[in-house]
């Protein structure tokens, strides 16, 4: 019985092993990293393709072993390298690159785990397109404008939104922001979405509450209301008192919604995909951008730490704002997904008798919000970025107060000044100040052609900004796309920035209809921007001449120099052909396959050549010696033509 297991065994490794060696042999030949699995599988058909083509070319020869031996090794090598460059070359693009996995030691994936997170998001994308149809969504009425028009739309979208529950709850609350795009009707159903996620069970909550801090309920908190206050789709809110007295709400995330967003954020980018092919709107809007950028967002806000952070920033820095409130984070107790914070009253703004009821205005309230985010952006570089009704309270005495962090924004010292030179060029009207700030905010690569730049920023300030009208509310997201038409890179703090815009728009609509976001926030914005206070305006030309008085010093001596040069007729003007590394490695790659492919190409052009001669050589000897130095060129030839093919076909993908 040993021996036959032994024997076996041995067999086994001699099927196996010229396999595990082709495909090694491949993945080296034609330079390129291949997944193990990928390369066994070429090589075990490789080697089989190998074997046949020898097979064949013998025809009614029987051949010596060495021979075969020969001819089976070489036309394997060449079947497995062509049969991955094919593999190569179907294979779809986007794949990570090997810098994706430095410092990183292999896992064991859960094979259970990864079969449900990899079925998850197309059953899920399934089910939301059974839920629509189920809905009536999917009617051929809803398919035009008109139709989206339809109160009945709004009725059917509200119902499939609210069963799909998790991510698509909160994509129509977002929406519900969105006045400048939607219809009427459609914002009136998708605003009752702000409160119609269903509770997560009290045991549930527990679980997660006593996982977060390591031990019961009630050494933490004196008393802990299990009745939500308020129920959103990444978490909850309930009342609770601490043990030192305080009275606070509990933000708690619901049990293993990571595992959620992660599934719905596939299935809505396969949606997303689907209507960018099957529908008009594809054809004219960037959907699948627009839906990645959002669940980018609620990604960032699974993180409750990152939240308390940012909103215990921008309460210190807005601490004075009239009529502006933000709850205090008791950090001591807060975790990754839990956020306990200060208790606070009030209704969402969106509830249209609160708001009435309150002894302020609606024009006041909007300028004090209005007024607090210009501040949080222009003067402290970190604001509230998802200013959308259902987190924003107004309490009986008309204060309002800021809830959920968890979508922050943060512009550095060097955004933050550039955005002021962009406001203050959009009040002069000069395009070429706005062209200075706009390179500050994104500077251009290395021999990039500018040229155009400001005459596009000239239509820009034509377009978005009105002589005394103030500032166009969507200009933020035009810059942007002036920005990609110049190839110059877009920063993510101001693709927040655009967005928060357009969403704290669409609030103070809802906040007091009518109101001329843009009158008012050119007037609120214009004395962050230009100071009317002269203390202030001095102290803001004295960093600057702070700033700039190392050149200046040097300015003199530079001057001298040219000058001197210039009269003595020695000044040159120098320039280095890719000087930029990236330029250099490209060139000096693209020289590297030219070389490849020619060196390839002569030595096919020889072999073939030498064959010739070997079959018009009456030498036996002689014309065997040609055919073997035939051959092994072409063999060659062909290894370094294929490794040229593999490495171009591997750039297409990357």
């Amino acid at each position: 019985m040993i021996n036959i297991v032994v024997h076996d065994t041995i067999e086994l490794v001699a099927i196996l092993f010229p396999v595990l060696f082709l495909a090694w042999l491949a993945s080296r030949l034609l330079g390129i990293r291949r997944a193990a699995l990928r390369s066994v599988i070429t090589g075990v058909l490789g080697f089989v393709l190998g074997v046949l083509v020898a097979a064949v070319s013998y025809q009614d020869r029987l051949p010596s072993n060495l021979d075969l031996a020969i001819r089976v090794a070489a036309f394997s090598i060449i079947s497995t390298m062509g049969l991955a460059i094919a593999w190569e070359f179907i294979a779809s693009p986007g794949r990570r690159t090997n810098e994706d996995h430095l410092g990183r030691l292999p896992q064991m994936p859960h094979p259970v785990r990864r079969v449900q997170r990899t079925i998850a998001p197309p059953l899920r994308f399934q089910q939301v397109l059974r839920i629509a149809k189920r809905q009536g969504l999917l009617h051929r009425r809803f398919a035009s404008s008109v139709g989206i028009a339809d109160p009945a739309f709004g009725l059917c979208l509200r119902a499939t939104l609210e069963e799909c529950g998790g991510m698509f709850v909160k994509l129509g609350q977002v929406a519900s922001t969105r006045g400048d795009l939607l219809p009427a009707p459609l914002i009136t159903q998708l605003t009752e979405l702000q409160a119609g996620v269903a509770p997560e069970s009290a045991a549930g909550i527990r679980t997660v509450v006593e996982e977060e801090l390591g031990r019961p309920v009630e050494d933490v908190f004196v008393s802990f209301d299990w009745e939500p206050l308020a129920a959103a789709s990444i978490g909850q809110v309930h009342r609770a008192v601490l043990t030192t007295g305080e009275r606070v709400v509990v933000k708690v995330q619901r049990p293993g919604i990571a595992d959620i967003v992660s599934r719905d954020t596939q299935a809505m980018l396969s949606l997303a995909g689907f209507l960018q092919r099957r529908t008009t709107l594809g054809l004219r809007v960037d959907i699948i951008s627009l839906v990645r950028e959002f669940t980018d967002a609620v990604e960032e806000e699974l993180d409750f730490t990152a939240e308390a952070r940012s909103e215990a920033r921008v309460r210190g820095n807005r601490r004075a704002d009239e009529g502006v409130r933000i709850p205090q984070v008791y950090e001591h107790v807060s975790t990754r997904r839990m956020l306990v914070l200060e208790e606070m009253g009030g209704h969402s703004i969106a509830d249209a008798a609160s708001v009435d009821a309150a002894p302020v205005s609606r024009e006041v309230l909007a300028n004090r919000l209005l007024g607090s985010f210009l501040a949080q952006t222009l003067s402290d570089g970190i604001f509230h970025a998802d200013p959308h009704p259902g987190n924003i309270l107004v309490e009986a005495d008309g204060t309002l107060v800021l809830l959920d962090f968890g979508s922050t924004g943060v512009l550095d010292a060097v955004t933050l000044q550039a955005l002021g030179g962009m406001l203050l060029a959009t009040e002069l009207n000069d395009p070429a100040l706005l062209r200075r700030a706009v390179l500050a905010i994104a500077p251009p690569p290395p021999g990039a052609d500018v040229s155009r730049l400001e005459s596009d920023l000239g239509r820009f300030l034509a377009v978005h900004v009105s002589h005394g009208g103030g500032l166009d509310v969507g200009m933020f997201q035009a810059m942007i796309g002036v920005l990609r038409r110049n190839h110059l890179s877009v920063p993510h703090s101001f693709t927040l920035l655009a967005r928060a815009l357009i969403t704290l728009d669409g609030t103070l609509r809802t906040l007091a209809p009518g109101y001329s976001t843009a009158t008012h926030a050119a007037e609120l914005a214009r004395p962050m921007v230009t100071p009317a206070d002269s203390d202030a305006l001095q102290a803001q030309l004295n960093q600057e001449l702070l700033r700039s008085l190392p050149s200046l010093r040097t300015l003199p001596d530079s001057a001298e120099a040219i000058a001197n040069q210039l009269r003595s007729g020695q000044l040159s003007i120098r320039s280095r052909r890719y000087a930029d590394p990236d330029d250099a490695a490209f060139v000096l790659t693209l020289l590297n396959r030219a070389v490849l492919a020619a060196v390839g190409l002569f030595s096919l052009v020889v072999s073939a050549l030498l064959l010739l001669a070997s079959a018009q050589e009456p030498d036996a000897r002689d014309a065997s010696i040609l055919a073997a130095i035939g051959y092994s060129g072409m063999f060659l030839a062909t290894i370094i033509t294929m490794r040229v093919v593999a490495l171009v076909v591997r750039d297409g993908h990357n």
